[in-house]
């Protein structure tokens, strides 16, 4: 058997997401999901939603509750 050689010593490198893998990463709060919404479109939808309540296409949140359970098979 011949001498063994010993590994010769990787360097490491330093990781840095970028931004290609930004987009594909869920956000850590709601808070940062909310502050990565551009306020230009957030600003449409509350026009948006204020036009719909006023034309009376709104419901109260607690239809929008069950709507979403029978939809979904709960109730």
């Amino acid at each position: 058997m011949s001498k063994s050689k010993p590994y010769e010593e990787q360097k490491t490198e330093n990781q840095m997401a970028s931004e290609a893998s930004m987009m594909y990463e869920t956000a850590r709060s709601v808070d940062d999901f909310v502050a990565s919404i551009p306020v230009d479109f957030m600003q449409k939808l509350a026009e948006h939603a204020i036009a719909e309540c006023k034309a009376g296409r709104g419901i109260p949140h607690e239809q929008v509750e069950d709507l979403i359970d029978r939809r979904m098979g709960w109730k």
